[in-house]
């Protein structure tokens, strides 16, 4: 059984630093095909998610909702 999807709503208080992680699993991810954010990100989750989908090649969908 593989991940494939995931959806983080805006109750999920991931904040920054959890962003930070999912951007360093991201960099190293071969099975997620989407990923679903309703949540504030910060600035440097932001840099981070946008180098880690540099390097990801499998994502196929993103959606970012409600992200300041």
């Amino acid at each position: 059984l593989m991940l494939t999807e995931v959806r983080l709503r805006w109750n999920s208080q991931v904040g920054e630093k959890g962003m930070l992680a999912l951007a360093a699993m991201l960099e190293k991810n071969s099975t997620l095909l989407k990923l679903t954010i309703c949540n504030k990100v910060g600035v440097d989750g932001a840099k981070a998610l946008a180098a880690a989908l540099e390097k990801n090649n499998t994502l196929s969908s993103l959606s970012l909702t409600k992200s300041n």
